[in-house]
């Protein structure tokens, strides 16, 4: 039974519906040299993405990860050793994880609760027990496949072409040479498609 009929909108709920999201995300940090010009080209463009860091990566890299954060970056946690999760056994994953919960603590001070497994394999009794451990799980809606080039062009063109709806997390990784020049072509376009771009919240 319709018991009212809504003729007015509730105030600000059109502007939520149309808000598009693009979670922008870096998979394996940290590896300089590049992802130092990622992070400059996310400057130039006033944008704060999500960096989701391999455990063994950190030491000597504290810098660029306490850099990293000052500039409004989010970070997230993708292992230690980057281990697939389904091909060991859960205490292992475990410890990779609190690994590097650790090391990230040591270098920044503070600890995250988002999780990115490694090629986003998780098993569900592991999924489990790192929710019950207060961790959050982040996948991604779009894999830009980056690694298969050729060329930032291509990649820019093949990030468009897959995001669509009215929000997107993309994977996209750090040590690759052509992401940063990718970073610079693909902003631009999505705030022209309408996209609001932003890290996943803590």
């Amino acid at each position: 039974m319709l018991l009212f009929e809504r003729t007015q909108p509730v105030p600000g709920e059109e502007d939520a519906q149309l808000a598009k999201i693009f979670y922008l995300t870096f998979d394996g940090a940290v590896n300089p040299p590049n992802t130092l010009r990622i992070l400059e080209q996310l400057e130039k463009l006033d944008v704060r993405a999500t960096f989701f860091v391999e455990g063994h990566r950190i030491a000597g890299h504290e810098r660029i990860l306490r850099d990293m954060a000052s500039a409004g970056h989010h970070i997230g946690n993708h292992s230690f050793h980057h281990p697939e999760f389904d091909k060991i056994p859960m205490e292992d994953c475990m410890e990779e994880i609190r690994s590097t919960d650790e090391a990230l603590y040591a270098a920044l001070g503070f600890r995250t609760r988002l999780v990115r497994p490694p090629c986003g394999i998780l098993p569900e009794d592991r999924r489990r027990l790192l929710e019950q451990a207060g961790y959050r799980i982040n996948l991604w809606s779009i894999s830009v496949k980056d690694w298969l080039g050729p060329d930032a062009e291509t990649v820019a063109e093949r990030t468009l072409s897959l995001s669509s709806g009215n929000e997107v997390t993309a994977v996209f990784h750090d040590h690759l040479d052509t992401t940063a020049d990718t970073v610079a072509l693909v902003i631009p376009r999505l705030r022209d498609k309408g996209y609001e771009l932003m890290p996943i919240p803590y």
